[in-house]
């Protein structure tokens, strides 16, 4: 029995509390946080880039999607992208409605100075989107301008969906990381990892908040930029 003990307070020194409590900033019963996607019987929609050489360089460039049609409560949501190293090559990003020829936003990043996972807001650029409309958007690493076909390329679509009376409620309530939690659990996929995102931007040092994304992340498939949060 003391031998089963010291094993339980051995596990619970070594996990950082804010992982032992991330589903919850009360001490809740639920660490980590989970995504429940929508029911939407559609084949994937997301495109994995995967790793490419580009001038030289190896890097692996993924647009934080789920491998459906992802779900937003904003108008003006953020997209996220990971990318394993940085590149000497442009890096783009695009949106456009789905079946609309001219994108809405065509804007150049800034170069990361390093691997990682970046968001961009909308409202940056005064970009608002149409409830119940299908919108594409990409991330581009951009080798050689005059052969596009070699671009490192990831991509997804996004939809703008009320949410319901009762996960407003819960929200105006929620603190921490329970605001992730309620999102994910109602299928709304980019206010999910904005959520959880925007705390880490606080305190990036935090290994139980980049967990908890890294939960998220996996759920979607997403392993590499799982991996990038949990070193």
């Amino acid at each position: 029995m003391k031998k089963v003990f010291f094993a339980i307070m051995l596990c619970l020194l070594v996990i950082p509390p804010s992982v032992l409590f991330a589903g919850d900033d009360s001490r809740g019963k639920n660490p980590l946080i989970t995504y429940k996607p929508p029911m939407l019987g559609a084949p994937s929609v997301r495109v994995a880039a995967g790793t490419r050489s580009v001038e030289g360089d190896s890097a692996v460039l993924l647009a934080l999607v789920p491998d459906h049609v992802g779900f937003t409560t904003k108008t003006q949501p953020s997209l996220c992208w990971y990318v394993s190293k940085p590149v000497k090559s442009k890096i783009e990003i695009s949106l456009s409605a789905a079946k609309a020829i001219k994108p809405l936003l065509e804007k150049e990043m800034a170069e990361p100075s390093a691997g990682g996972i970046f968001c961009v807001n909308l409202k940056e650029y005064g970009i608002s989107l149409v409830k119940e409309t299908e919108y594409k958007w990409f991330i581009s690493a951009i080798g050689d301008p005059e052969h596009r076909a070699k671009d490192i390329v990831g991509g997804g679509t996004i939809i703008v969906k009320d949410s319901s009376g009762e996960l407003f409620k819960k929200l105006t309530t929620a603190k921490g990381t329970q605001t992730a939690s309620l999102y994910a659990q109602e299928g709304f996929w980019y206010d999910a990892l904005w959520s959880i995102s925007e705390l880490i931007k606080k305190t990036p040092a935090d290994a139980g908040l980049r967990e908890v994304r890294a939960s998220l992340l996996e759920q979607a498939g997403l392993k590499e930029a799982a991996d990038f949060d949990r070193k």
